[in-house]
């Protein structure tokens, strides 16, 4: 789905070649601390917290997320603070057991007042987090909505690829935090070709129905919650890489399919961190093309839709979303309430 880079607007195009050997990263024995953010997906928050927590081999691992601009907060006053303290204890053959607090620090996204980000942090032992609940949220295209319900009766909903769209949203009766990572599961048809392009965003709205942006890497107040796109000739999965919250594709032989056909697809969205309040709405947007409110001239997309997607639901097509709900622990509730305190005037130097 990439297209060629253009050095006109800035694209850089690599002149390093690519290694002989594939790079193996359980090799890597040496402490280290990962800075990661939930506004950079489309560049490296995936390879930053999935390539580097799960599959590097040393057991002096950190990692410290957020959801700011990137470099901004990588050299804010509590990031930099982060790395002196992970600093302090090598090379003086110290383990991260006496770092002073669990080893990932993570911040869960809220809201926005104004341009100022409104959020809270605590640390926890491990990423993913292990006491994560699993949960599959069904699509209904009868209704439009998700639900933790199966969905009996079938349902189909058909948009145009070039500029469509297919919305589905479940209003949150409770306070519900959703960290990790998420996975789409769709039945879907191109209608008049052998081949689709999907590209998922999954949005915030408040309690008054308005969509809640946060930072993006490259622009302030213009990115959703999470996102995740695919081409669905690459649908086969590798089984021995893939979990049920994270497929991973094989990139073997591309699965082309007829027009008409109902193919089963699964896909990874983009690991992220936010809190729905009771009241607000988690809202999933299919589309067949990139339909962000803000171009970013250093990447582009090449699609080959034609004519009408159609998504299917219910009875037997379970078209849902997997996502990542997180019960709060005594301990998360007070860090996050002392927080909140401290953000009230969102003057925070935090969410400089």
């Amino acid at each position: 789905m990439s297209a060629p880079l253009n050095p006109m607007l800035g694209q850089s195009i690599a002149t390093v070649p690519a290694p002989s050997k594939p790079v193996v990263l359980q090799n890597i024995t040496l402490p280290i601390l990962i800075s990661a953010t939930w506004s950079d997906q489309e560049l490296h928050s995936y390879g930053s917290v999935f390539g580097v927590t799960k599959n590097v081999g040393s057991e002096n691992k950190w990692l410290y997320t957020h959801g700011g601009l990137k470099w901004q907060r990588f050299y804010s006053e509590d990031a930099v603070a982060f790395s002196k303290n992970v600093l302090r204890l090598f090379p003086k053959g110290r383990l991260r057991q006496d770092f002073g607090t669990p080893p990932v620090r993570l911040e869960v996204r809220d809201n926005m007042l104004g341009t100022c980000e409104k959020y809270t942090f605590r640390y926890e032992n491990e990423w993913p987090i292990a006491r994560t609940e699993y949960k599959k949220l069904y699509l209904d295209a009868n209704t439009k909505t998700m639900s933790f319900d199966k969905v009996v009766q079938e349902g189909k909903v058909t948009y145009q690829s070039a500029d469509g769209a297919a919305v589905f949203s479940i209003k949150f009766d409770e306070d519900t935090e959703l960290t990790g990572y998420m996975a789409m599961n769709l039945f879907v048809s191109p209608d008049e070709a052998n081949d689709m392009d999907l590209m998922v965003k999954l949005r915030k709205l408040d309690a008054n129905g308005k969509v809640v942006y946060f930072p993006a890497w490259h622009a302030p107040t213009t990115y959703e919650v999470a996102s995740g796109w695919w081409r669905l000739s690459w649908r086969e999965l590798d089984p021995n890489k893939s979990r049920p919250f994270q497929p991973i594709p094989t990139f073997g032989t591309p699965q082309k399919v007829n027009p008409g056909d109902i193919v089963e697809a699964k896909f990874s969205i983009y690991p992220s961190s936010t809190l729905f309040h009771k009241g607000e709405t988690l809202q999933v947007f299919i589309a067949g093309s990139n339909q962000y409110g803000v171009v970013n001239a250093r990447f582009a997309y090449e699609f080959l839709n034609m004519g009408k997607h159609s998504i299917y639901t219910g009875g037997n097509y379970d078209s849902y979303l997997l996502v990542p709900v997180v019960p709060q622990s005594r301990l998360g509730r007070l860090c996050v309430l002392v927080h909140m305190h401290l953000l009230a005037a969102c003057g925070q130097r935090m969410a400089r």
